[in-house]
């Protein structure tokens, strides 16, 4: 998904995209069919990016700041990211090559991690996404990021994805 005027490509229409309704502020390529009709109706519900970014949200969706989808992997694991003591998501953690970014930058790519991939739902200069910053940069594995998470005493529950 990137946040421009694009089309929505379906995974019918993925060997004719140009054949793909357009949309007026976001390109979508489908890759799973599973979940293309829920997030579709959230789509046309919503009238502008953040709206339709907070829509998946708020219905258990994640959102990944990777724009290759050679770096995706349906067989990679995921952690919902919540602050101590509390029930709020604030971002996600997947085990696959990626990158950081948040909502306020429209996900927007930083440099590439070698084995994670990391949202979350904070602005750039919130203290939690500038610590977290910078554990993405110095940190070589998931694991020792897993452990970094945690020193700043963030809970990592797994997430296990199901179709919709």
């Amino acid at each position: 998904m990137e946040l421009r005027p694009g089309r929505v490509i379906t995974t019918k229409l993925r060997k004719t995209p140009t054949d793909a309704p357009p949309h007026p502020f976001v390109h979508l390529i489908f890759y799973d069919s599973v979940s293309e009709e829920a997030i579709i109706s959230h789509l046309t519900l919503s009238i502008s990016p953040p709206n339709f970014m907070q829509r998946l949200l708020h219905q258990g969706y994640d959102l990944a700041p990777t724009a290759l989808p050679s770096t995706r992997s349906i067989f990679g694991r995921c952690w919902r990211i919540h602050p101590s003591h509390t029930e709020e998501h604030i971002g996600a953690l997947w085990d696959y090559p990626g990158h950081l970014g948040n909502l306020s930058s429209s996900l927007s790519l930083a440099q590439p991690h070698p084995q994670a991939t990391v949202a979350l739902y904070k602005g750039s200069t919130d203290p939690i996404y500038l610590a977290v910053g910078e554990l993405f940069r110095t940190t070589r594995t998931v694991c020792a990021l897993r452990d970094g998470l945690e020193g700043l005493g963030l809970l990592l529950i797994p997430k296990m994805y199901e179709p919709s």
